[in-house]
């Protein structure tokens, strides 16, 4: 089972019999070996396992809903500038535009959030902890 996305696939995991990215460019050989099981993956698993999944990203954990908010004024600013891959949904609110997702790829949201600065305000609490997390981290090794 096979989804190319630059330079990326998504195959079952024969260790942990999972669903799993993989890096083309870490492959040094293929090889069938006759003692490994084969585990299909169903359509339906893929398709959910993809869309939960941010730019080749997917912690292996059941995904949560994230959302976030930024001014009206800088909504359409803002996705543009997220990851492509990550399916949002958008809603206005009062002087807000509401963003959210469902992903199990919560990390690479929350970087993508601090590089916002204060436009952004995180509503959920595993997106804001992450998020907080990283600023500080980066306060540290810059201050």
């Amino acid at each position: 089972l096979i989804f190319l996305e630059r330079q990326r696939f998504v195959a079952t995991h024969h260790a942990e019999a999972r669903l799993s990215w993989f890096r083309l460019p870490e492959i040094v050989s293929v090889c069938v070996e006759p003692e490994t099981v084969f585990h299909p993956a169903r359509s339906s698993e893929l398709a959910q396992f993809l869309d939960q999944s941010v730019d080749g990203y997917h912690s292996g954990a059941n995904a949560v809903c994230c959302s976030f908010r930024v001014h009206k004024s800088d909504a359409d600013w803002v996705q543009d500038r997220l990851i492509e891959s990550l399916p949002l949904h958008r809603e206005t609110c009062g002087d807000f535009a509401v963003f959210s997702t469902f992903t199990a790829a919560v990390l690479p949201l929350a970087r993508q959030l601090v590089g916002l600065g204060a436009v952004v305000r995180v509503e959920t609490a595993e997106l804001r902890r992450l998020v907080v997390e990283l600023a500080k981290a980066s306060l540290a090794a810059n201050a």
